[in-house]
């Protein structure tokens, strides 16, 4: 039943130019964390009190932050270009959809691992 109106989304090309359009966002914003504003961005440093944060390098949080959203904008394309392939409709929505909550679990979990590897 949930496939009927996820199809809607799929036909006419609508999710593929808005994710497109992430793809571009997430590029621009990649880009910023490598350039050393990541730190700005990362929920789990944020979070942290200004003690702590003294112990971690802003540097290397903010390219831990720009490889998780590199990995992240790559694997977006991925989904997107699958969207294309001649599947039929139901193999698709479910794949996809399994693939990008499973990308999703991996970001997360790489950033936390990662940000152990940040002290200075």
């Amino acid at each position: 039943m949930y496939y009927e109106y996820l199809f809607l989304f799929y036909q006419g090309g609508f999710v593929l130019m808005i994710g497109w359009i992430i793809v571009a966002i997430l590029s621009i914003i990649c880009i910023f964390s490598f350039l050393g504003g990541g730190y700005i961005l990362s929920p789990w440093y944020n979070t942290l009190s200004e003690e702590e944060k003294e112990t971690y390098s802003k540097s290397k949080v903010s390219v831990n932050m720009g490889i998780s959203l590199l990995i992240f904008t790559a694997m977006l394309s991925l989904f997107l270009w699958f969207l294309n392939c001649s599947f039929s409709d139901t193999v698709k929505i479910t794949v996809s959809l399994i693939f990008f909550v499973f990308i999703i679990l991996y970001v997360i979990a790489l950033h936390k691992k990662g940000i152990k590897n940040c002290k200075r």
